[in-house]
This record gives structure tokens, sequence and C-alpha cells, in this order.
């Protein structure tokens, strides 16, 4: 309701708490379909997310006829769509900014500025560019600045200017209807086993291992092939051409395990995922919920299994704080037993 009243508003909220539908239908309903012109850009960091987004926009407004473009990586089909016109335009700071700079989109009917995931944004440097562009357009233009973490709020104010503040407390996430376990291993090495007999013994078609070590997801992946398991891998640092193809792969079913990093926790849904597998623990307590939250999305329900040692008991219960939720001890076979 506040941003329909025409308020700034920063929401907090961490992911799974629905913030793309949140902001998809006062954007929709501000449009003039008649005029094609750009009225609300969404600023993303990354070519996935703004795709991610782009569905859901492009779905709810179906019966409106709503034009949407998500810039990739393609500047001449960004610009072949531009040429078409588009009511929404969704894109990273950087990519938005090179194309009003160019003369290549008009921001005179530019009523809506959406920050989205904005807490990464600022880390992966997009500050300079998220200031420069919105000082280019119009001064009434509204502002949506949403972020798991709250940012300083001197950096806040050069963005939003007396907002509306709107925070979803993480017992209002949707983590209830995920099951939650931790296996305990005697150390590393024997991880790798619990992860074996895991993926034996449960009977799920599509599994998301999360390794934090990205040098890793690649020794994890071999390890899984040659146990006969169908696997690929993902991580950050592989350009969104090559991740893009693997993710689609995974969801159509071309292969049942997918290791990631953290890189896959932004812009992906997988319908018909059921399990996710920490084969590590996150290294900020906010991602824990970021990745078993990709099980409850499409109102599906899920377990998720955490790999533990004696030395990440502390962190585990630290999760367990900090969400104030419970997460069970599970044993597992050797896979040895049922050889």
């Amino acid at each position: 309701m506040p941003v329909l009243r025409n308020r700034n508003v920063i929401v907090e909220a961490h992911s799974g708490a629905y913030k793309t539908t949140a902001f998809s239908i006062p954007v929709l309903q501000i449009l003039d379909t008649s005029n094609k012109q750009c009225q609300a850009l969404i600023l993303v960091h990354s070519p996935e997310l703004a795709q991610q987004i782009q569905h859901v926009v492009l779905a709810l407004g179906t019966f409106m006829e709503v034009l949407c473009h998500s810039c990739g990586t393609s500047t001449k089909e960004d610009m072949d769509h531009l040429k078409q016109g588009s009511h929404i335009i969704i894109g990273t700071p950087g990519r938005l900014l090179s194309i009003i700079r160019d003369g290549k989109l008009t921001a005179d009917s530019i009523k809506m500025l959406i920050m989205d995931e904005a807490d990464e944004m600022l880390s992966k440097g997009f500050w300079s560019q998220m200031i420069d562009l919105s000082r280019r357009l119009p001064s009434s233009t509204q502002v949506m600045f949403l972020s798991s973490t709250m940012p300083k709020l001197e950096v806040v104010s050069k963005l939003v200017r007396q907002p509306v503040h709107v925070v979803v407390k993480r017992d209002e996430l949707p983590l209830a209807d995920i099951k939650q376990f931790y296996v305990a291993t005697e150390n590393e090495e024997c991880k790798l086993d619990a992860l074996f007999s895991l993926c034996e013994t449960i009977a799920a078609t599509h599994i998301v291992v999360f390794y934090d070590n990205r040098e890793k997801v690649g020794w994890l992946k071999k390890k899984l092939i040659a146990r006969q398991f169908t696997a690929s891998a993902i991580h950050g640092n592989m350009p969104h051409g090559q991740r893009e193809p693997i993710i689609k792969a995974f969801s159509s079913g071309s292969f049942r395990i997918l290791i990631s990093t953290d890189a896959l926790l932004r812009g992906t849904d997988v319908p018909q995922l059921s399990l996710v597998i920490n084969y590590d623990l996150p290294a900020v307590e906010e991602n824990y919920s970021r990745r078993i939250g990709l099980l409850g999305r499409f109102g599906n329900k899920g377990a998720a299994i955490n790999l533990v040692t004696s030395e990440d008991m502390l962190k585990l219960k630290e999760i367990e704080h900090f969400y104030s939720t419970q997460i069970s001890e599970m044993s597992v076979k050797d896979p040895a037993e049922t050889e």
C-alpha cells in the first residue's frame, strides 16, 4: 500500500519473502500501456535475476499486454527490444546507465525505480553507477529499495528520500514447511561418503549441493560422476553464458545433482527441487535461508540436510538461534554397508 500511495519505500526482507511479487504488482499498476516508452526501471546485480523477474512480471501482466525486457549479454538484442518499446526494463546498473548515456533510452517517462537485492549490488561495486543513474531520472521518480540486510542509513539516504521502512521478520519467512536436518561426520573427508549415501538412499530427482569453495565444486562433480551419479557444477566466476545452460539442463532433468556456490541463490527457480544439501555451512548466516529457501518456492515442501563436523556444531547452533528454528540430527548408513 505505501508504494501505491506514491511513497518511496525501503523493504528489508530475506529470500523467500515474495519481494518480487511485492514490487511487480504496483509497478504494473502504475503503467500506461498505451505509451510504449519505458516507465519503470528495475536494477539487479545479475542477468539471471533480471530474467527471473521478467518471467514474474510477464506472468502477472499477461492480460495487460505489458512489454518487459531483461537486458542480457547481447547489446544488439537489447537495442532491438528498445526500438520496439518496453514499458519495463530490467538490468544491471552499468548496462542501464550505458543505455541512457548513449541516448538509446529516454528517461522522461520513467515513473518508478526499483533496486532489488540492493545489498548485493552495493557489495559488487555498483554504488556509483546506482547514484549516477538515479540522478538522470525525473525528480518525481518513485523509488523502491529492496534488501536482505540494511546498508548504512547514510548510503540509503542518497538513493531514497523520506522512505517508508517495511521489515519482514525472519520468523515470518516460509521455512516452517522445510524439514531441516544435520548429519554428523567425523571429519571433512567423511562428508563425501555421507553425501554418496544420501544421494543413493533419498529418492529425489533434483538435488542441489552447496559448497562454499568454488575451486572444489569441480572436484566434487568429478567424485559424484565417478560414483555413477549424473551431476554438473556452477560457480560465481563462470560467465552467465556458461551458467544459464547448465541451470536449464538441471531444471529439465538432464542430470540429477547440481553442485553450486552461492551463485545459484539469486534469480534461479527449480520447481521440482525437493532436496538441498549443504556440504558446508554458509559463511554468512543470511545465506542459509536463501539456500534452503529455494525449496519453499511455488508452495513446494522439501528437506534441507547439513553435513557437519564437530567443528561446525557451534555454527549450526548459531544458525538455529538466528532463525529461531530447530535442525534435527539424522543418521546415514556408510555406503559400504549397502554394497
